[in-house]
């Protein structure tokens, strides 16, 4: 799950902060928690944003890889409604909180589900993982990694997709998860984005996009997303303590 600020109250980013952390703070104000939004939800905004990304950034996306990105999160699923069904006894939490193992279970889910679809959907979703699971040591962390390692390299030997293309897609899909992470968490201010997956090492040396986000309205310093696109996330804000309404929540490029 993912949670949402109130925009209205909430201090706006630092400009130019870094975007993950950017969210990363933003799930830390439960004070100020005024709605959320599951995972498979955000994964949808991804999709919609890498459909309108400028294919001069990455490349044309073939409409399997918009696929693979709309259903990356799909693991989280059961969760997040198990979470939503709670919610009058318990705040639902960020996934960024939730413990190893069961993260990694999220994150097998998600991938088993994408290969069902297709070789390139899941190979690109275990590559997504992969990147973001941390190198802490933990056994579930280094199980997944071992495991997911030697498991992909089948699913890419399948893929009609050359290595270059899995790493610009990639690339493509850990871009677009973490602008609809941010625009999901209430933030607003400007935050920069590298123009690579975020979790990459290499990404440390990736150009990087200026985003700003005022309201319903997204700004980039360069041509990333088509103007005049819309995008949007269906999610819950708190209409009373302990009863969330649904809430679409709308964003235009500048």
């Amino acid at each position: 799950m993912i949670l949402r600020i109130d925009p209205a109250t909430a201090p706006e980013a630092a400009t130019g902060q870094d975007a993950w952390q950017a969210f990363a703070n933003s799930q830390q104000r439960a004070h100020e928690f005024a709605g959320c939004i599951s995972q498979p939800a955000h994964a949808s905004l991804a999709a919609q944003l890498a459909a309108v990304l400028n294919p001069a950034i990455f490349g044309a996306l073939p409409p399997e890889v918009i696929e693979a990105i709309r259903r990356h999160d799909a693991g989280w699923a059961g969760s997040d409604l198990a979470a939503l069904e709670r919610v009058v006894e318990q705040q639902p939490q960020s996934f960024l909180v939730f413990p190893p193992k069961q993260s990694v279970t999220a994150w097998c889910r998600s991938i088993r589900q994408a290969e069902a679809c297709s070789s390139l959907a899941g190979s690109l979703i275990s590559r997504h993982f992969c990147l973001l699971a941390p190198r802490d040591g933990q056994l579930p962390h280094l199980a997944f990694l071992e495991q997911e390692s030697q498991g992909r390299a089948a699913l890419e030997a399948a893929s009609s997709a050359s290595r270059d293309d899995l790493d610009r897609f990639t690339a493509a899909l850990g871009f677009c998860d973490l602008l609809s992470l941010c625009l999901c968490s209430g933030l607003t201010g400007s935050v920069r984005i590298p123009l690579a997956h975020p979790a990459d090492p290499a990404s440390q040396h990736a150009p990087k996009v200026t985003v700003w986000i005022g309201g319903e309205t997204l700004r980039f310093d360069q041509l990333t997303i088509a103007p005049n696109s819309s995008v949007h996330v269906d999610g819950w804000v708190f209409s009373a303590p302990d009863v969330l309404a649904s809430h679409r929540y709308n964003w235009v490029t500048e």
